[in-house]
């Protein structure tokens, strides 16, 4: 599977497309630029070799490999997610090559759907509300990219939530509504929504800051419990959105306490199941 992509994907292209320059003339062999793994600026140590299909930096980072090394170092994936990402981004068709998925990875997949499908409609009643985006964007001073980048929702209520899901996806039942915690009205009846993804870009959870909370209500953010078929301990607010940053600046990232903060600050925020 892996060996019949990178016959067919140019590695200095999807290097180039992902790190937003482009790179040497085209019909050399060997090209060199500085690292963009970590911060670099005297002398390029960073080497990509066209006719191998190699890259190594010399420098710092004293790694290499080939296009599915780029994309796990690049971003933060697993083997078998960097080749299924490259397959999609190319328009490669591997499904020959692909074993056939278990029950639960099936059922994960379900759930990954269902979730990204809820936080995806979520941003969009954000943005389209125009009361609610302009009251976010006056309070926060956050543009149009920031917001979009971090996928910052607003749910009007779990009924319109609810309603919208069950016509969107096929099949879906109450119960993978309630497993998912899609049905949990005191968490998202119109409240502002924090999803956060992760290395591969998914959102596996969701902080919300209920707008108008019950009297004498204690918390400020409701996130999902660490049940949710989709939470793991790794997740971390912001990681996914600065993971670039993070490996051009000597890993280094600024640690915040909230979500606004965290965005502000081009940084990351780690927070407890509710807070």
């Amino acid at each position: 599977c892996s060996s019949d992509l990178k016959d067919k994907v140019d590695i200095k292209k999807v290097i180039a497309e992902d790190i937003g320059k482009p790179i040497g003339e085209s019909g050399k062999e060997n090209h060199s630029i500085f690292c963009p793994l970590h911060d670099e600026r005297n002398s390029p140590s960073f080497n990509i070799n066209s006719r191998m299909q190699l890259w190594r930096c010399f420098g710092a980072c004293n790694d290499g490999g080939d296009v599915i090394k780029w994309m796990r170092v690049w971003h933060s994936m697993s083997a078998p997610e960097a080749v299924e990402a490259l397959a999609e981004r190319y328009g490669l068709d591997l499904a020959s090559f692909v074993r056939p998925l278990t029950k639960e990875e099936q059922l994960l997949d379900r759930y990954n759907l269902v979730f990204s499908t809820a936080i995806e409609w979520m941003h969009t009643q954000l943005v389209n509300n125009g009361i609610v985006y302009r009251w976010y964007n006056d309070d926060t001073g956050f543009d149009d990219e920031l917001i979009l980048n971090y996928k910052v929702g607003y749910c009007p209520s779990v009924d319109a939530l609810n309603k919208f899901l069950f016509a969107k996806i096929g099949g879906l039942s109450q119960s993978e509504i309630h497993k998912l915690e899609l049905d949990n009205s005191v968490q998202l009846n119109n409240a502002l929504i924090y999803p956060i993804l992760d290395m591969s870009g998914k959102p596996c959870k969701l902080y919300s800051k209920p707008l108008d909370p019950p009297s004498g209500a204690t918390y400020k953010y409701l996130g999902t419990s660490n049940v949710h078929p989709l939470f793991r301990h790794d997740l971390v607010f912001g990681l996914y959105q600065q993971r670039k940053n993070i490996k051009t600046n000597g890993r280094k990232i600024i640690v915040t306490e909230g979500f606004k903060a965290a965005m502000a600050a081009h940084g990351v925020a780690v927070m407890g199941t509710n807070v």
